[in-house]
């Protein structure tokens, strides 16, 4: 027994020791910098594409293009798609101008995701009282505890789906949408 986890261990230790290392003199690192900047990647990125690498990055194409995409990142735009997808944020626009609109950009997203949240919470809690209703045996009190709760949830949900459409108006209003222009 000792022996086949002692085989076991040594292989795996073997396996997490071996990074595949790829030829990285054909990868465009100014485009990798900018796509790395665009999702509000840090700095410290490079060097986790630099250790999957058997030949030199060109650290320095990679950060122009890296400054590049931040651009995009640290703004309306960037902050309202970073925060609609749960993402906080991580100081990456400090030295933007455009900080102060990209947080509150960010804090709209995140109050879309949050709602979004919240509303496929109460599907999910709906779905289980529709689920307990039908499947199970109930006296007629708390069969209509039940349909009561999920009338509840029902109308929590109606207000929750308007509100996160006027948090989307309000994004589009504002334009947050449009991906601003890139300078190459």
């Amino acid at each position: 027994m000792f022996r086949y986890l002692l085989i076991i261990s040594i292989s795996l230790l073997s396996s997490c020791s071996s990074i595949e290392k790829k030829d990285c003199s054909t990868l465009n690192w100014h485009d990798q910098g900018m796509k790395d900047g665009e999702e509000g990647r840090r700095s410290t990125y490079f060097l986790q594409h630099a250790l999957k690498c058997t030949t030199k990055p060109d650290e320095k194409m990679y950060t122009k293009g890296r400054l590049e995409g931040l651009r995009v990142f640290c703004s309306s735009y960037g902050g309202f798609k970073d925060g609609l997808a749960g993402h906080a944020y991580l100081g990456q626009c400090s030295s933007f101008k455009s900080e102060d609109k990209f947080k509150t950009a960010h804090r709209l997203g995140m109050d879309a995701f949050r709602q979004n949240e919240e509303n496929l919470d109460n599907k999910e809690k709906i779905s289980e009282l529709e689920r307990k209703i039908v499947s199970e045996f109930h006296n007629l009190e708390e069969l209509r505890d039940l349909r009561f709760d999920k009338s509840i949830l029902e109308k929590d949900l109606l207000r929750g789906v308007d509100f996160y459409n006027d948090i989307l108006d309000k994004a589009r209003s504002r334009k947050y949408f449009k991906k601003p222009k890139q300078e190459r």
